[in-house]
């Protein structure tokens, strides 16, 4: 016996120091630096090694927090379903933009989209599955389908393309495939799903991930140029074919869809064999295009021109998401991607899961798409043209017309001045006193649905503007866009902007278009001037497109040319209405999280004057971050909604909703909203701050708000 209890003691002492020693594991929670990457384990739902996480360090400065679930998907902090309960279920397929590469788990599209969903629909349980991964092409996501998104059984599956999709298909095996031939799938034994409850083996694992990603294994050469830049190209490319799918540019260059066109069509019969390998297992399908900023800076939208048509002739209920980008970036400002890298911000992410959230639908538990009922381009039937400027002549030139569609043009008060910076001219007030004008005539020779303008242009004083006024068929100039300084003008303020404008047209016979853009304080635009390379984007283009739903006749008599954008939008500067009277409102304010104006206490007020009476909305939503807040809204001072009892939420994660519906009398109207709480009034002021902080508005619409006689043309 006593032999015996020195090894006794040693074991206890063991036991008492594994136990310490979870205990302090617990409490340090160590996260490595280093990336998850797929183990394929069979009995897992997804292909990430379940209940790890890492902090993956992009570059000095972007790192991110990454972690995976018990079932081997990037960790959304699914809500958990009540008993007896079905959640719908979600499957997200696609790459590093599904995936939410640089940003925290909670940011991801998917994990966003959960969260939106769950308080939209509190009476549904929702588990969205974040199945994507870096590099992932439409290979890679079949597989992952065949061999596990059968057995998930989902109702929903949402498809995401980025370029990388063509790119990583045209070589000799995709990225994901070849990942999956390097490991050995197996299922998880015993032993090991109940060891993983222990910090100390996930200590052990995360001690694994710290040193692959400093020590990273062995492999062949051909192996490791795969790892890093992808495998070789099919042998049955042209040289061609090769250099156009090697860069994004030239994925996304016109070329391509001549050049690539077999790569295309291949991926489209791709995506419809899944889609029918998701309906066959009892779910519903979407496909989703992201844009990166390149395609939206440089206006290529050849990813659009190549799928959407053939997808929706086929049935397939398409989200693209590039114009509405477009519109976002260049209409709201806001961050749509990391700052230094393509991918989506915290702000992109939650874009793309609000389109989704807004456009879902549900009957009982099962999920129904009805967000593509804007008009849905038919590239088939594009009409494009870009203008040049004749300094000769001073006199706008039509280039790459080749539909014939521009007609007379003119301009007043303009005079061009070379720009030595970027080979352009600009084209700039000759007489300060007065705007300068140009008026663009086009007549498309189809039944247009949609008129996508771009132009280029600099607004070098604080008071600088630029308005766009659009006529159809010999109707009045309507404003559609007002672009003009949101802060202080850096240097000598001639940096070159972009601008976008996606106008509605009623697809008539024998439609004419007439664009006005009035230049005032300085203003300019700049223009090609001749002898420029012609395949570079233009400085100003028009585009008609047709839609790809029937479009129903004009009714008899009708005379409204268009639908002008919502004047009153206190987040688009570029279409908000003169009319309007701000007080108590901050100005727009950004960071990676997303867009806000300040609130500020005792009150906010919007004050408008109308010709006549009218129904208007308030839409907006808040973000709030003092405790048990209240807000008060008051029309033409009557009490219309009281937000009692608000709790503290999360920076812009969180917030509260507020739509109202109200009747605005003709003459001065005054829509006020009263907080019951402020920074120093009700709540401590931090230390040096003073600013009467109430709430952070992200959203703030007045729909419905007319046009005042003062904007008309």
């Amino acid at each position: 016996m006593k032999k015996l209890l020195p090894w006794l003691a040693f074991l206890c002492i063991f036991c008492l120091s594994l136990g310490a020693a979870e205990i302090v594991l617990r409490l340090v929670d160590y996260t490595p630096r280093g990336l998850l990457v797929p183990r394929f384990q069979t009995d897992t739902p997804g292909d990430l090694e379940p209940n790890l996480q890492a902090r993956d360090a992009v570059n000095a400065s972007l790192s991110y927090t990454l972690s995976s679930d018990d079932r081997g998907f990037r960790d959304g902090k699914a809500r958990p379903a009540p008993p007896d309960t079905r959640p719908v279920r979600i499957l997200c397929l696609g790459d590093s933009y599904t995936f939410g590469y640089g940003v925290d788990d909670p940011s991801t599209y998917p994990a966003q989209l959960q969260a939106m969903l769950a308080a939209a629909r509190p009476d549904l349980a929702f588990d969205v599955m974040n199945a994507g991964y870096p590099r992932y092409g439409i290979d890679d996501e079949m597989s992952f389908f065949e061999r596990k998104g059968r057995a998930i059984r989902p109702d929903l599956v949402i498809l995401q393309f980025f370029l990388n999709d063509i790119q990583d298909m045209a070589r000799e095996r995709p990225f994901g495939l070849f990942l999956l031939d390097q490991s050995k799938p197996a299922p998880r034994g015993g032993l090991e799903r109940a060891l993983n409850h222990a910090e100390l083996y996930r200590f052990a694992k995360k001690l694994r991930i710290a040193w692959a990603g400093e020590h990273p294994p062995q492999a062949s050469e051909p192996a490791r140029q795969v790892l890093l830049s992808g495998g070789p190209y099919r042998a049955s490319l042209t040289e061609a074919q090769k250099r156009l799918v090697s860069t994004y540019e030239g994925i996304v260059s016109d070329d391509s869809l001549r050049e690539l066109a077999p790569l295309w069509r291949e991926y489209i019969e791709k995506v419809l064999a899944l889609r029918a390998m998701v309906e066959t297992a009892g779910g519903r399908f979407l496909f989703m295009i992201v844009p990166d900023a390149d395609q939206l800076d440089n206006f290529r939208t050849a990813a659009s021109r190549a799928l959407v048509a053939p997808l929706v002739a086929q049935g397939v209920d398409v989200l693209d998401l590039t114009f509405a980008f477009l519109a976002q970036r260049f209409d709201h400002g806001t961050p749509l991607f990391l700052r230094d890298d393509p991918h989506c911000s915290p702000a992109g992410n939650a874009f793309i899961a609000r389109r989704l959230a807004d456009g879902l639908t549900f009957d009982g538990n099962r999920p129904r798409w009805t967000g593509g009922r804007l008009p849905v381009r038919d590239f088939a039937g594009l009409r494009a043209a870009g203008l040049r400027f004749d300094a000769r002549r001073n006199a706008p030139v039509a280039v790459d017309d080749a539909h014939g569609i521009l007609g007379e043009n003119r301009q007043d008060n303009l005079a061009l001045t070379p720009d030595g910076a970027f080979g352009l001219t600009r084209l700039a007030q000759a007489d300060p006193a007065r705007p300068g004008v140009l008026e663009v005539r086009a007549a498309p020779g189809c039944p247009a649905a949609v008129l996508d303008l771009t132009f280029r242009y600099s607004l070098p004083r604080p008071e600088s503007t630029v308005t766009v006024f659009a006529s159809q068929d010999g109707g009045p100039f309507v404003p559609v866009k007002r672009l003009a300084r949101l802060g202080p003008v850096p240097g000598d303020g001639n940096e070159t902007l972009a601008a976008f404008a996606s106008i509605p047209l009623r697809p008539t016979p024998g439609l004419r278009v007439a664009l006005r853009l009035e230049l005032g304080a300085g203003a300019s635009l700049l223009t090609e001037t001749p002898g420029e390379n012609r395949a570079a984007p233009r400085p100003f283009s028009l585009s008609f497109s047709p839609s790809l739903e029937a479009a129903a006749p004009p009714p008899a008599g009708a005379t409204a040319p268009f639908a002008a954008p919502v004047p009153g939008d206190l987040f688009n500067t570029n279409t908000l209405s003169p009319g309007l009277s701000l007080a108590g409102l901050g100005g727009i304010e950004r960071d990676t999280a997303g867009s806000w104006r300040w609130g500020l206490g005792p009150q906010s007020e919007v004050a408008f004057t109308l010709p006549e009476e009218a129904a208007l909305t308030l839409d907006a939503r808040l973000s709030n971050g003092i405790p048990d807040q209240e807000v008060v809204v008051l029309v033409n001072g009557q009490e219309k909604a009281r937000l009692a009892g608000l709790p503290r939420q999360a920076w812009l994660a969180g917030g509260t909703d507020l739509r109202l519906a109200f009747i605005a009398k003709a003459g001065a109207n005054s829509l006020v909203v009263r907080y019951g709480k402020w920074n120093g009034h009700g709540t401590e002021a931090p230390a040096g701050d003073a600013s009467p902080y109430a709430v952070a508005f992200t959203r703030f619409v007045i729909e419905g708000l007319p046009l005042t006689p003062a904007e008309a043309k």
